[in-house]
């Protein structure tokens, strides 16, 4: 699956998404209020990548913000509680549309395809092996959260870090060049996903600590992200920190490697540069809601007040 997957999610077709990405940011944050607070997930960290992911599967624009809404509905029931059957009945609905929805056009997809990820998984073939369309409908809902939820998280986690470290923010409003390193200092420090767990498969030794195959291992990211004998000054909150020195795990590694991980990095990227270049001010007005969840360092809301550069371009 992961093969034929990254024949159409290609660094090539992801990087062809920068221009009409970073004018969606443009629209998105020109509209954005100055003069009241607002809630930076809902308003910044979340429209972008659930738009993103829409426009790639071939969602026309009138239907982004439902697409939007549905996605959310998605993560919610996802990472709720799964004894409180009220999410699921209230979101419930709108997963059946968004059911329906990609159902639909996949197969209008198989007759007539465009220049779509939903055309390019009902059609490639690698090695005489295709997807059927239930595997397309699992792909598309895989990448839809997948794509939505840790890019969101990583950007909203990344705004929380700058708001705590102003002299950061300060380093990256003076010089965006530093953004795309940033942007991996983002993915160590914010470490959208928790943890994965798995099954061993034959006996190892860890740090002295035997692991014996059947064994079930919850490996943590955020420790692997502050291993100490990776980074001297893993604690440290660093935007400058050179992007060849910074081998996180935040994105997998090996054959499990986030097949978006060209996406996040162009998503992320563009943010910044496009928020940063209107607000290099935005200072937290009250405490961040963290998700409960032992999979996704998300947060769910973050009340904070964006300051607009002066109509000179000054600080």
């Amino acid at each position: 699956m992961r093969n034929l997957v990254s024949e159409v999610f290609t660094p090539r077709r992801v990087a062809a998404l920068e221009p009409w990405m970073r004018a969606l940011c443009a629209e998105h944050f020109d509209a954005l209020p100055t003069d009241a607070p607002i809630d930076l997930v809902s308003e910044i960290a979340a429209p972008i990548p659930a738009i993103s992911i829409a426009r790639i599967l071939g969602v026309p624009r009138e239907r982004w913000r439902h697409f939007q809404d549905c996605a959310n509905a998605m993560i919610e029931v996802a990472a709720g509680d799964p004894s409180d059957t009220s999410v699921l009945a209230r979101h419930g609905p709108k997963l059946g549309e968004l059911s329906q929805y990609l159902t639909e056009t996949i197969a209008e997809r198989a007759r007539t395809p465009g220049d779509d990820l939903l055309s390019a998984l009902t059609h490639v073939e690698v090695g005489g092996e295709r997807f059927d369309d239930a595997d397309v409908l699992m792909m598309a809902l895989t990448l839809l959260g997948a794509g939505n939820e840790t890019t969101r998280t990583l950007v909203a986690g990344a705004c929380l870090a700058l708001a705590q470290h102003p002299e950061q923010l300060d380093a990256l409003v003076a010089d965006r060049a530093l953004v795309p390193g940033a942007v991996e200092e983002f993915l160590r420090w914010v470490t959208p996903v928790h943890s994965h767990a798995r099954t061993a498969r034959e006996d190892f030794v860890l740090r002295g600590e035997t692991i014996r195959a059947g064994d079930y291992v919850v490996m943590l990211y955020g420790s692997a992200n502050r291993d100490e004998d990776v980074w001297s000054d893993a604690d440290r909150f660093d935007v400058r920190r050179p992007a060849d020195a910074n081998p996180h795990l935040s994105l997998g590694h090996g054959e499990h490697f986030c097949l978006g991980a060209h996406l996040a990095r162009l998503e992320a990227r563009v943010v910044f540069e496009e928020l940063l270049a209107r607000f290099p001010r935005f200072e937290l007005v009250g405490e961040p809601v963290r998700l409960r969840s032992t999979h996704i360092n998300g947060i769910e809301s973050m009340p904070v007040r964006l300051t607009p550069l002066t109509p000179n371009g000054s600080l």
